[in-house]
């Protein structure tokens, strides 16, 4: 009897809606955290600029601590390269005409081509305090990125991703980021800030030390994959270091003008999940994005407005919707009014 009683309890309770009202509070509240928590984040790191995490040195026995980081000018002549296939030094021959390319116009500079393995030695025993974080992350990309980070951190010198063929030397631009007292070179991109599959920097720099103690700060779930690498670990997250670090005088941006001269980029962005592909046609395409911002808008206002006044019938409804635009359109007209 009881069980019975229980059950029907429960039914009515359902029905009535309070267990649905509740659980749609608890979940309003854990977005609402969440955004609070992101959006803190993306405030603090791309508007106010106030994320400044180079305070204590997070690795104590590293031979990188803070009070030896470089102070060079001159970039290395050095060449690195980052091909993940675990322990093989075979590229495919798509990019291998990029890898020759580099070789070929750089006689004189040394060359490595780092893979899973030995990225994932120098970790270990170069960067212990990043070695679970970097194996943390699922998306090899992220690991590229990060190993990008450690490897110019810890060598300087230039990292170029294999899908970017040389059309010429690079020492023009280094006499030149030395005549200028740079000692960091990028390439601008699109939308905004710079890309990091194309970098030039000396050895311990204090820029990639503000980059790497960083990581577990971006290490967040931003929704979306396409946004959960670009800022986490990609330019993204390289623009938002930027923008918090306080000697912006040491780089030199390369705009696109320049860079192609330099070099041909032939990126597929393979890694790219649906997520980007949306946003990369809209950025693109604006008269769509702006379709779609209204269409979206209407549509929830439409939803919202329904929802409300869901319990009447069509012709109330029409009624409202009309002495809503109505409203509307006075308001506009004494606001135009008023301006003049």
């Amino acid at each position: 009897m009881a069980m019975k009683w229980s059950i029907a309890r429960l039914k009515t309770v359902w029905e009535k809606g309070y267990i649905t009202r509740k659980l749609l509070l608890i979940f309003g509240i854990v977005v609402l955290l969440y955004i609070g928590r992101t959006g803190k984040y993306i405030l603090s790191e791309f508007y106010y600029c106030s994320n400044t995490y180079l305070t204590i040195d997070p690795c104590t026995n590293c031979y990188h601590r803070v009070n030896n980081l470089s102070t060079s000018r001159t970039i290395p002549k050095v060449i690195h390269q980052i091909f993940f296939y675990e322990t093989s030094d075979t590229l495919p021959k798509k990019l291998s005409a990029g890898k020759d390319s580099w070789l070929q116009r750089h006689p004189d500079y040394s060359y490595i081509l780092w893979n899973k393995t030995s990225v994932d030695q120098l970790i270990h025993k170069e960067f212990p305090f990043l070695y679970h974080l970097y194996n943390s992350y699922g998306h090899w990309v992220r690991k590229a990125d990060v190993a990008r980070y450690v490897v110019l951190y810890q060598y300087g010198g230039w990292y170029i991703d294999m899908d970017v063929v040389c059309k010429h030397s690079l020492k023009p631009l280094e006499d030149e980021a030395v005549h200028l007292n740079k000692s960091i070179i990028v390439r601008e991109t699109e939308p905004v800030g710079f890309s990091n599959d194309f970098i030039g920097i000396t050895p311990k720099h204090t820029f990639l030390y503000t980059v790497l103690t960083a990581l577990d700060k971006s290490n967040r779930w931003f929704v979306f994959p396409y946004a959960n690498t670009m800022l986490a670990t990609g330019p993204l997250f390289l623009w938002g270091r930027y923008l918090n670090y306080n000697e912006k005088a040491s780089f030199y941006i390369i705009k696109n003008a320049t860079y192609s001269k330099y070099l041909q980029l032939l990126h597929n962005s393979s890694w790219h999940s649906w997520d980007g592909l949306i946003i990369w046609y809209f950025f693109k395409d604006r008269k769509s994005l702006a379709i779609l911002i209204v269409s979206v808008t209407f549509i929830v206002t439409l939803g919202i407005f329904y929802y409300k006044h869901r319990k009447k019938s069509i012709p109330e409804l029409w009624f409202l919707v009309k002495q809503t635009c109505s409203r509307i359109c006075l308001i506009s007209v004494n606001r135009g009014s008023a301006s003049r």
